[in-house]
């Protein structure tokens, strides 16, 4: 097969180095920019043995629109859409709108746009090239991490950052509340405190109704303030923290996000589908992070065994962060290597309790806990 001009590569044929998977954009873009940058010649012969000779350059002086009927033009899309053929960017900034992927610390190579951006696990089978372009080095060390732009922060006077941390310790003391069922003896240590500490904690603990979030109580132990109301749902939100239960007894887990989201359940045909799938992805993810340091850290050397030939470790499970009930998909950066109990057994029981009243394509809002990392705890 022909290799394709310019910025495009099929990564399937090992075209592409390690370095240059966190320069792919996402495919919208990369369709626009193929427009715009080459033409495409229908009158040569049908198939794809050809794949490679119908795509040129364009000419300065050509500016013809793409017939993007055109046989050619719409296998090329289908391919970009499909993540068979990539456009790699080199020259601009790496930004998180245009650019697919980044690679960690780890080396690894992290889906930056999510599922969405290419059809039929698409963002799975680049990230799979990527491992095997890297397998392929023979030792070589792994491609740096990508360079990110930090978000930017507003200058902060020495009195706002001090408002700031006031407000802060009693947000932690109504959230010690929450979790301790003592609302009352944390406000009144929060109203010792003086300052801005109380208004801190009254913006966790306070009267706001929560509406059609009343099934957080099902995620998150919301303790019910004197008044009878409960606690404030965006400081909820912004929690590090999550209690559940096992066994009938409350776990506190650290170091999660909790992520506000319109469930909305899927058709169980695709819920089936993406189910039948996460059987072949979840080898190649245990495969993926089994020389990962932070595995290596937690997981044993047997364990480590059973991962590089895509079986689970003993008392491990991989859990998806999102669920594929609603928007979750089976792309490596929505997956997490979990100790099955207590961690796995209290996120799978808090969220079963939040979905079980809603109909397959019915919706509410809720607000969900997701691990952070990719192993937990």
């Amino acid at each position: 097969m022909k290799r394709l001009p310019g910025c495009l590569y099929q990564p399937c044929h090992g075209e592409l180095a390690p370095e240059l998977y966190d320069r792919i954009i996402i495919p919208s873009r990369a369709w626009s920019m193929v427009c715009r940058d080459y033409t495409f010649d229908d009158k040569s012969a049908i198939g794809f043995s050809n794949f490679g000779s119908d795509i040129k350059e364009r000419a300065a002086w050509n500016n013809a629109p793409v017939d993007e009927q055109g046989y050619y033009a719409k296998s090329m899309k289908h391919n970009i859409e499909y993540g068979d053929v990539v456009y790699i960017d080199t020259k601009s900034l790496w930004n998180p709108l245009d650019f697919a992927f980044y690679i960690n610390h780890q080396g690894c190579l992290v889906s930056n746009s999510g599922y969405s951006a290419f059809k039929l696990d698409g963002a799975n089978r680049i990230i799979r090239y990527y491992e095997q372009a890297v397998a392929s080095r023979r030792g070589q060390d792994r491609p740096q991490a990508t360079v990110r732009p930090l978000p930017q922060q507003p200058q902060k006077t020495k009195q706002q950052l001090h408002t700031l941390n006031s407000k802060a310790v009693g947000r932690l003391l109504a959230a010690g509340g929450i979790y301790n069922q003592n609302v009352k003896g944390y406000a009144e240590t929060a109203k010792q405190l003086g300052g801005e500490a109380a208004d801190g904690f009254s913006q966790v603990a306070n009267p706001q109704s929560i509406g059609s979030l009343i099934a957080l109580s099902s995620i998150v132990a919301v303790a019910r303030l004197p008044n009878n109301s409960v606690a404030n749902v965006k400081s909820l939100e912004e929690l590090q923290h999550f209690l559940g239960t096992y066994k009938g007894d409350p776990k506190l887990l650290n170091n999660i996000n909790v992520v506000k989201m319109n469930y909305i359940r899927r058709d169980s045909v695709e819920r089936n589908l993406l189910r039948k799938q996460f059987s072949s992805v979840k080898k190649d993810f245990l495969k993926s992070i089994a020389n990962n340091p932070e595995v290596k850290k937690r997981v044993g050397p047997d364990d480590l065994l059973r991962m590089a030939d895509g079986k689970n470790p003993y008392k491990w499970d991989v859990h998806h962060k999102l669920p594929l009930d609603d928007s979750g998909s089976n792309d490596f950066s929505n997956l997490v290597l979990i100790s099955k109990s207590p961690e796995h057994s209290v996120f799978t029981t808090s969220q079963a309790r939040i979905t079980r009243s809603i109909a397959s394509g019915g919706s509410t809002e809720v607000l969900w806990a997701v691990p952070k990392g990719i192993i937990y705890p």
